[in-house]
Order: structure tokens, then sequence, then C-alpha cells
């Protein structure tokens, strides 16, 4: 699973399908733990309906990058884009710009992309049209600096950060860089947190 946080505030992470996966959705899962960590107020249960309506009254979106379910390997291990040949990951990118990520960033309009994993940042990459050497940077490197989509003529900007699963955040460290690097975004972008919302009920406007 990859994907990307934006901010109307609108992001590139999953769809509101896999959302009602409570066994693999991790990365909602941390995504909301950071937010709450950072003041917003969140019902106790992360997997539940109105959690999810707090985190969209927010203006916050998850759009999950690659949308082909991904089959385990001989090891047996979670599957991760990380974990598949360059040809096989270039397809998936090529794919996923035409048809999903671009009409679905489009559609939003978001005011900052944040793309979270590998895989959320080549996609976005594909639509910096000034560089075409972004594919060898990792997202490592990538963090610590600020770039620009042009999605349809309107410009938005993007920021990187590695993907919040269990895996990066069970690393203190990368922990850490990717709290950092959530909270300077919704530092810069956002202007409004998620309100509460009680287990049960949802906000007026998100009716």
């Amino acid at each position: 699973m990859s994907g990307a946080l934006s901010a109307r505030l609108r992001s590139a992470t999953p769809d509101r399908r896999l959302l009602a996966d409570r066994a693999v959705d991790d990365l909602r899962e941390h995504v909301f733990s950071v937010l709450q960590g950072l003041g917003c107020r969140f019902p106790s249960d992360f997997h539940g309906d109105p959690a999810i309506r707090t985190f969209m009254a927010g203006n916050l979106f998850l759009l999950q990058t690659v949308k082909w379910p991904l089959a385990k390997g001989r090891r047996k291990r979670r599957p991760s884009f990380n974990g598949l040949g360059p040809r096989t990951q270039d397809t998936l990118v090529t794919h996923t710009t035409a048809t999903h990520l671009g009409p679905e960033l489009a559609l939003l309009a978001p005011r900052a992309v944040l793309a979270m994993g590998t895989a959320a940042w080549r996609a976005c990459g594909r639509f910096i049209q000034t560089r075409t050497d972004l594919g060898q940077i990792h997202v490592s490197a990538a963090r610590s600096r600020r770039y620009e989509m042009t999605v349809e003529g309107q410009p938005i900007p993007l920021d990187v950060t590695s993907l919040a699963v269990d895996q990066n955040m069970r690393r203190p460290v990368g922990a850490a860089v990717i709290r950092e690097d959530i909270a300077e975004f919704l530092r810069r972008h956002r202007d409004s947190q998620p309100g509460p919302v009680e287990p049960g009920q949802a906000r007026a406007d998100d009716q």
C-alpha cells in the first residue's frame, strides 16, 4: 500500500473501500495517530466511520497511489512497491498516473500533496515538468526539498515523506521523521484542523 496525504487540504494514499479493512490498514491508523498527536481530536476508534468523517471534515484526503493488488513473494512478507523490480515499478507508476492519480488530483484540486512512500513519490514526480531525474532520488533525500506539480495546468505544492506503516513507525528515528514531515506539511498548507466528532455522530457539514 502506498499513498499521498493531500490538503484542501487534499493528499495521495488508500480509498474508502480499503479504509474499511481493519486487518491491513495500519497506514490510516498511524496517520490518524500522528494527527491526534498534533492536536487533532479523533474518536478513540481509528477504524470507525466517525474517525473517517473527522479526517474528511478537516479537508484531508488519502488517495491510494497503486490500485493494483500486489502478490506476496516467496518469503511471504507483506507485499510492497519497493520489493518489485524496476520495470514493474515503472509500469505501475505509468499506469496509475495516467488512469487514476492524474484524474483524481484534477478532481480534488488539492491545495497541496504529501507523497508518502516511494510509489507516491515516483508517481507524483511524473507531474513535475521541470525535472526528469526524480525517479533516481530516494525518499530520504527528497523529503528535505520542496517541489511543485502541474496537473491540468494548475500548480500543486508537493512534499515528500516515508510511508507511515508499521515497518517505518516501529523505528523511533523513522517515526520521528514522518511525524516531523506531516507536522511541517500541515503547518505550511492548512488553515484548520479536524474537529471533534463523537462515535455515532457526524458533523452537519459532512452530510
